[in-house]
């Protein structure tokens, strides 16, 4: 299994109400990441330690019937990550569909880095056309 970080690693920012808003651009297809791979968005650089963060991940057509896991990832260097919250133990990957989730890091108050991490145990996605795109937000 190999971690795949998506293409496209910038992420896009919008306001609503007190809220940054940020989207990463749409992940490169399963055929493209690899059936047995892992897709993990590009690092997170704004400041979530000690926030409630929202996060979402949306699913365009589906990948296979297995039970993918969706985690929020910390780092110090941008480049070691650990996982700091379980999102989802089953994100029932085969299904077209957006997952909202809350996390809490109020308990974490020196995070650097940041990134949320799609099937991180490495099951069979399959090859076909299903994309991913991530968002988070959190209150300024």
């Amino acid at each position: 299994m190999a971690v795949v970080q998506i293409s496209d690693t910038t992420w896009t920012s919008s306001t609503v109400n007190s809220q940054t808003l940020f989207t990463s651009a749409t992940s490169q297809a399963a055929s493209a990441v690899g059936a047995s791979n892992s897709l993990v968005s590009g690092n997170i650089t704004s400041n979530l330690s000690g926030k409630k963060v929202l996060i979402s991940h949306t699913i365009a057509t589906g990948y296979a019937n297995v039970a993918a896991t969706l985690t929020l990832e910390g780092s110090f260097d941008g480049t070691n990550f650990g996982t700091v919250a379980t999102l989802d133990s089953d994100t029932e990957p085969d299904v077209a569909a957006t997952e909202v989730y809350v996390v809490d890091l109020t308990s974490y108050t020196s995070i650097p880095y940041f990134r949320i991490h799609f099937n991180a145990s490495g099951l069979n996605l399959g090859t076909g056309s299903a994309t991913s795109v991530f968002k988070y937000a959190y209150t300024t």
